[in-house]
């Protein structure tokens, strides 16, 4: 009978290279091709460009009534009461790293889904060098950690916390507090529903956030 070692030899080695930046990822309506995590909490899809990288978070738990569009949700339910109705997943926002001062080419790009630790591993070209990201969401917590790490130069980022806008159905809200951004999303169609998103940028300096 195999064990958790073996397993653990199986799993080691499967972990999926992206060497393009993934495409279509908001209109996808099924589970996207592109490096994914997630903890039963909060899932996750990382794309954007090749110097851009966005993680697409939403909440498992967060859904919302939208019309009738069953040619795009084939799977999903009717309401009984409501059959004009269909039940929908919702985004609830993202996380964006921009590299302010590009350089490189797209032969730099690179992502890495390791499947044993459970993170993504990206790497993102710079004019000074190459910009290392790691990602990956604690068991258990509503989080998503990512380590940036600049090898050989130091590399200038613009980091973007958002609300998807997109849907009607919803509202938005954002803002900044201390050096912690935050974002939100409510619903108030046949239910009230509401998420929130906040980051903090931790570092030995002071970041600009603003």
């Amino acid at each position: 009978m195999a064990d958790v070692s073996d397993a653990k030899k199986i799993i080691e080695r499967l972990t999926g290279v992206y060497d393009e930046p993934p495409e279509n990822i908001e209109r996808a309506t099924t589970i996207p091709d592109c490096p994914i995590t997630g903890n039963g909490k909060v899932a996750i899809a990382v794309g954007g460009s090749v110097h851009e990288q966005t993680y697409y978070i939403t909440k498992t738990d967060l859904w919302y009534a939208g019309g009738t569009k069953v040619h795009d949700y084939p799977d999903n339910a009717v309401l009984p009461d409501y059959p004009e109705y269909t039940i929908q997943p919702a985004a609830l926002g993202g996380l964006t790293v921009s590299v302010l001062r590009k350089g490189g080419g797209r032969g730099l790009y690179r992502q890495e889904q390791d499947l044993y630790k459970a993170e993504i591993r990206s790497t993102l070209p710079a004019s000074s060098g190459t910009l290392s990201l790691r990602a990956l969401t604690p068991f258990a917590h509503g989080l998503l950690l990512v380590e940036l790490n600049a090898e050989r130069e130091p590399v200038d980022v613009r980091i973007r916390l958002w609300a998807r806008e997109r849907d009607e159905a919803f509202k938005t809200s954002s803002g900044v507090r201390g050096n912690t951004l935050w974002c939100a999303r409510e619903y108030s169609g046949l239910w009230v529903m509401n998420a929130a998103l906040s980051g903090c940028v931790l570092l030995r300096g002071e970041p600009d956030v603003s």
